[in-house]
């Protein structure tokens, strides 16, 4: 990872912003689940700016949402926290995870794109 300083520094601080994404299996077709769930996370954690989707060919619900941390470990078992507030705030009765995904969040003014050498 080629992290600046100025990044590396946030990140050791706690300004990182991560998105995770964590699937459960079952709620796949089934709208008041959808909207139970995201009422919960908007109830408990409305900070993370949830958002709900749902697979009907897998049967899976999928909760999307951010939060800041030092590192991603710590922002996984944040958002594992957040997950199971949310899920008992919705009422819904869990299921088996079937995936979970998290990713680092670049700033756009972090973002460098792609430029070409021109021979002086």
């Amino acid at each position: 990872m080629n992290d600046t300083i100025y990044q590396a520094w946030h990140r050791k601080l706690g300004h990182a912003e991560y998105r995770l994404r964590i699937t459960m299996a079952g709620y796949g077709d089934d709208e008041a689940a959808a909207e139970a769930f995201l009422e919960g996370l908007e109830e408990a954690h409305p900070e993370v700016g949830a958002v709900i989707s749902q697979d009907q060919v897998e049967e899976t619900i999928t909760a999307t949402f951010s939060l800041s941390a030092t590192n991603d470990q710590y922002a996984f078992d944040l958002g594992v926290t957040i997950w199971i507030e949310s899920g008992v705030a919705s009422g819904l009765s869990p299921n088996e995870v079937v995936r979970s995904e998290i990713e680092l969040v670049q700033p756009e003014s972090a973002q460098v794109s792609e430029a070409t050498a021109v021979p002086a």
